[in-house]
């Protein structure tokens, strides 16, 4: 690309004899233009990063799994279809087949079916795009369109899109999920493309960079109150593979429940035993001796002895010993016929 660009600068200047201080323009207004679809790139690759660093993935199976019943037509049409709307609708650029297609295999889909079912789906999805890219930037660029001849030609091809999913939706779920069980869901289906291509269309009479995020935003919240309440969708007529033991690993990370278990495993490994005995300076006191059977306790002392043997002597209130032992022991006496509440 850059080979292309710096011949096609050099046969502007002498082939063509363009002027070069416009030729230079040029180059530097390219550049300028290209950082609009990077950074469009660049944010879809740090949705992608981030999600799978915080296991968001993993998350997102568990959550949707529990949310579709273990249903595969419901699987397809909320992961593939709705959510798929919301990934391309906000980042764009593949990634939503990077972000749904491991969900789809982990719950046992097959690989390369479901990459071409998702890359099948983006094609309704990419009309508009990342915020209305092809629009705004593409076609806008192209034909130097204003922001009502964009409405205009997105309205047409929002139209156009909505009569294509009423009838190539169905066929497209077809890779993943036997013909008899599509066309027994088929009213699920049809309730599924209704409810994103009609705020998909609505969005397009106003605006050529939203279509497509809030169709797919109304598109989950609908086909999940679809699911709950099971409006159109009929039990399965042929059972569903069980998703291979590495399925259950997304491109190669465990789960978010099997990696806490295996932190709270190496956790107890690297955790030091601690014994009763062992203080925080790592000082061993010694244990208090068993009483064994049969033995009697040790005798109890009683707090007036501890006075008579001069324990308390040193201590405020308490007569120190004279040399007159009979005040003394009338003192002892007098304490020992004191009340026990005193």
């Amino acid at each position: 690309l850059g080979m292309s660009a710096t011949m096609m600068f050099f046969i502007k200047l002498a082939y063509l004899a363009s002027d070069p201080l416009i030729v230079c323009a040029s180059v530097v207004k390219g550049c300028l233009q290209a950082f609009v679809p990077v950074s469009i790139v660049a944010g879809a690759i740090f949705l992608f990063d981030a999600m799978e660093s915080a296991r968001c993935l993993a998350w997102m199976r568990i959550a949707m799994k529990k949310i579709t019943c273990d249903h595969p037509v419901a699987e397809v049409m909320l992961i593939g279809w709705a959510f798929h709307f919301v990934v391309e609708g906000a980042s764009g650029f593949g990634t939503p087949a990077c972000l749904a297609v491991p969900i789809l295999y982990s719950m046992g889909h097959p690989k390369l079916e479901s990459v071409c079912c998702l890359l099948l789906f983006n094609g309704f999805s990419a009309v508009f795009g990342a915020v209305g890219t092809p629009m705004w930037f593409g076609i806008g660029q192209a034909v130097d369109a204003d922001e009502d001849m964009q409405a205009d030609i997105g309205l047409r091809a929002a139209l156009a899109v909505t009569c294509n999913a009423v009838l190539l939706v169905p066929l497209v779920v077809n890779l993943l999920v036997p013909k008899a069980d599509v066309i027994r869901n088929l009213v699920f289906i049809e309730l599924v493309v209704a409810c994103t291509m009609i705020p998909y269309v609505g969005v397009a009479f106003f605006s050529a960079e939203f279509p497509t995020l809030i169709g797919g935003v109304v598109s989950i919240f609908a086909t999940g109150i679809l699911i709950q309440f099971k409006v159109g969708l009929k039990p399965m007529l042929t059972k569903k593979k069980e998703p291979a033991a590495a399925a259950d690993k997304i491109e190669g990370g465990e789960t978010g429940l099997e990696a806490g278990k295996e932190d709270d495993a190496t956790q107890a490994e690297e955790k030091p035993e601690v014994t009763p005995q062992e203080t925080r300076e790592g000082e061993i006191e010694p244990a208090p001796k068993a009483v064994k059977a049969g033995q009697d306790s040790p005798p109890r002392v009683d707090s007036m002895d501890m006075i008579e043997v001069g324990v308390f002597d040193d201590r405020e209130g308490v007569p120190e010993p004279t040399e007159d032992g009979a005040e003394q022991g009338s003192t002892v006496e007098a304490a020992k016929s004191a009340p026990a509440g005193l």
